[in-house]
């Protein structure tokens, strides 16, 4: 009998692994498309020696084997930079480094924006007023609420606030911003919109932001985006990125117009940042970046690995974290089903820097023990 379950498990892993494969393939195919078409005057504004060639699949390679490495990637860096072989391409990223480090067991439940109050017990939040889970609500308190009481709650309210699904907000996609003040306000068929039509959500009161990130943009709130990489002995943040809004955009994603800066270890500022279109400017809204210092930046650093220790089992995450009018830090968001890239590669060098020889050794690891 076991001879015929080992058999079986054979088979059913053997065709896993080949549909896995098929998957794999398809999404790398799918994402080199995409970047073809939205980065084609990057891609075609260099082109690569057989030594680069040779360089990114002596350092990649392990991953997927040197004939499935797309290396449009390195040509869009080497049109705005110059060329070098640590860079990471969005495909290898998203299909492999990314799933090795948080699997998907665990990102799903985790990146549901319902359960941030509890999962970050103790790091500064935005006040929540109102979460729906799976159709049932719960106020501030955590008490369950009818709702007739969740309708009161939210025609009570005076001050903005975002209302978030739990799940899929990349670019801020589903997330909605209501002015209580504003013609019309919060009347019944709004509110009655809000608790029908949404399974899973919460609603925040919108954050009043640092002086120092409202005169870069008042309008939207700005984030910054710190990117954490959990190794055996330590966490390490990779990448920092400050993301401006588009003055009378609400959000500061790219699909509003913001901008990405990079910021340096010290919290200045890098000279130029990229739009979506990863095109190099100096400035947003008028204002120039170069000298410019993020408020308290190594506290934000210290709080977005503090923040690491609530999630251990996702090894990658992509930390939305905004500075409060004290200049504090408080969590917006994680990021770990896909933390992004391109902007960050696009205006700070390879996206794992110095911790690129480390981070690579711990990736062979993984692809052999996972």
């Amino acid at each position: 009998m076991s001879i015929i379950s080992n058999l079986i498990y054979t088979v059913k892993h053997n065709l896993y692994t080949g549909y896995q494969r098929r998957k794999l393939k398809a999404c790398i195919t799918s994402i080199n498309s995409m970047q073809r078409k939205d980065y084609a005057s990057l891609i075609n504004g260099s082109s690569l020696s057989p030594d680069e060639i040779n360089a990114i699949n002596k350092r990649w390679g392990f991953l997927a084997g040197n004939e499935e490495i797309c290396h449009d990637d390195w040509r869009i860096y080497k049109t705005i930079n110059q060329f070098n072989a640590d860079y990471v391409s969005f495909s290898l990223y998203s299909a492999y480094i990314v799933p090795l480090l948080n699997h998907a067991k665990h990102t799903h439940a985790l990146a549901d924006k319902t359960l941030l109050p509890y999962i970050f017990n103790g790091l500064a939040q935005p006040e929540t007023i109102l979460r729906c889970v799976a159709g049932i609500f719960f106020d501030s308190a955590d008490n369950i609420v009818p709702h007739e009481k969740a309708k009161e709650i939210l025609e009570g309210q005076r001050e903005m606030f975002l209302i978030k699904p739990a799940n899929d907000t990349y670019g801020g996609n589903g997330i909605t911003i209501i002015d209580p003040n504003s013609e019309g306000g919060v009347n019944n068929s709004l509110i009655n919109n809000i608790l029908h039509t949404r399974t899973s959500f919460i609603i925040q009161r919108k954050l009043t932001q640092s002086p120092f990130m409202s005169a870069l943009n008042e309008s939207s709130l700005n984030t910054m985006r710190i990117t954490t990489v959990l190794l055996p002995d330590k966490i390490v943040p990779v990448s920092a990125q400050l993301k401006i809004g588009k003055s009378g955009a609400l959000v500061d994603n790219s699909a509003h117009g913001s901008i990405f800066v990079g910021i340096n270890q010290d919290g200045t500022l890098r000279q130029y940042g990229v739009h979506r279109d990863l095109i190099p400017s100096d400035e947003q809204n008028g204002i120039k970046f170069g000298g410019l210092k993020v408020p308290n930046f190594d506290k934000v650093l210290d709080f977005a690995k503090e923040a690491h220790l609530h999630i251990a089992p996702c090894q990658i995450v992509g930390w939305d974290i905004a500075l409060d009018e004290n200049n504090k830090p408080v969590l917006i968001e994680n990021n770990i089903i896909c933390p992004s890239i391109t902007y960050e590669q696009a205006t700070s060098g390879p996206f794992f820097g110095s911790y690129t020889d480390e981070i690579i050794d711990y990736l062979k690891f993984k692809s052999v023990n996972n």
